[in-house]
């Protein structure tokens, strides 16, 4: 039998799934584009997040969503554009 503790399936999302929106939306160097973008006042904010050492509000979920969408369209477009008939 397993004993390894099974994380439930609709967990909140946390620190590694923020740093991977990060470098999915901006690349390797995320933190101060998604400060911008995110309108934080502190990188250190972001920074916390990151680490996992602060608990990542709702909204700050809510417009990372919204930002990786509007990425996966602008993929999806530039996809079909390329894409050889």
């Amino acid at each position: 039998m397993n004993n390894k503790k099974m994380e439930p399936r609709n967990a909140a999302p946390g620190a590694s799934e923020f740093v991977a929106a990060g470098r999915l939306l901006w690349g390797e160097h995320w933190q101060r584009p998604m400060q911008e973008a995110l309108q934080i006042n502190q990188i250190a904010r972001i920074r916390a997040w990151a680490s996992g050492a602060s608990r990542i509000p709702t909204g700050v979920w809510v417009e990372l969503d919204g930002l990786l969408r509007e990425k996966g369209r602008s993929i999806e477009k530039l996809l079909i554009d390329i894409s050889p008939d």
